[in-house]
This record gives structure tokens, C-alpha cells and sequence, in this order.
């Protein structure tokens, strides 16, 4: 199975956080878009300094990754706070 590789940019820190391994981009914005509306998390406090981007993906039968040309923004927290 070929999983989508995703990571979390904090501006804040000028850093990506470590990555995750799902089935597909949506799961990905799905999840990060559960984060950024729970209130007891930083994400929820501090929305403007996370991005969500996808990096690469993964093939779990070879084991080898594919990293994208540069990393793909889905969605960016401050996004979700307004809607």
C-alpha cells in the first residue's frame, strides 16, 4: 500500500514536526482540522502558526519513500479558526 506522508509547520519554531503516514490526504486535513478546534491544544491557541503540508509518500511493499520537488501546503490552521 502506498501511504501519503504529511507534516505539521510550526512558524513559530521555523520547524516541521515529525511526519505521519496516512491513507490519504484528507485523513490528514481531517485530522489536523481536529487538532486546531480542541481547545486544550497549542494548536487551537496559537492556529496561525501551524500548516499542514504533504512531503512525500511511502510504499509499504518496497519500503521506499518519494519525496515531493517541495513541500505541498493542504491547509493552514488560521484557515480553519475563521471557517
Amino acid at each position: 500500500m502506498k501511504l501519503v506522508v504529511c507534516a505539521v509547520r510550526d512558524s513559530a519554531v521555523d520547524a516541521f514536526m515529525r511526519p505521519i503516514f496516512v491513507p490519504s490526504t484528507g485523513v490528514a486535513v481531517r485530522s489536523f482540522r481536529d487538532e486546531v478546534l480542541r481547545a486544550e491544544s497549542d494548536m487551537f491557541r496559537h492556529a496561525s502558526d501551524y500548516e499542514l503540508f504533504e512531503i512525500a509518500s511511502y510504499d509499504e511493499e518496497s519500503g521506499r519513500f518519494e519525496n515531493l520537488s517541495s513541500p505541498r501546503s493542504l491547509v493552514r490552521g488560521a484557515d480553519i479558526k475563521e471557517s
